[in-house]
């Protein structure tokens, strides 16, 4: 791999060739220094920070919309989340359509209780 294709370990600025130290950061980033590990080679498919570039990392909290909301926020999680990180998209709207059906049963099972009880009033 070149190295035109090195990035910062400190920072994901991309390192032009035979740089010494980060012009970002100033970290010393020397390629010619075999112990050097401050320098991320990027593979092909691969971003900086060395994730797949179709998979960027969010934080769990999304998955609270869905539990919170059901169908509408895995709705929402999705639409937000369906260009950056297709995987948890997809699940977070597997989450809500769950946390709905869940729902729905209780609110069923709740409904048809109270219509078949008998009451001390009539």
């Amino acid at each position: 791999m070149d190295e035109s294709d090195s990035f910062c370990i400190n920072c994901g600025v991309k390192l032009e060739n035979n740089t010494k130290f980060c012009p970002k950061c100033g970290l010393r980033v020397d390629p010619n220094d075999d112990s050097n590990e401050n320098i991320r080679y990027v593979k092909d498919g691969q971003n900086q920070k060395g994730r797949s570039k179709e998979g960027k990392s969010h934080s769990g909290a999304w998955y609270l919309l869905p539990i919170f909301l059901g169908f509408i926020g895995g709705l929402i999680m999705w639409l937000v989340l369906r260009d950056d990180n297709k995987s948890m998209a997809q699940k977070g709207m597997i989450v809500g359509i769950i946390i709905s059906v869940i729902v729905g049963i209780y609110y069923i099972a709740t409904w048809f209780a109270i219509m078949t009880m008998d009451y001390p009033f009539t």
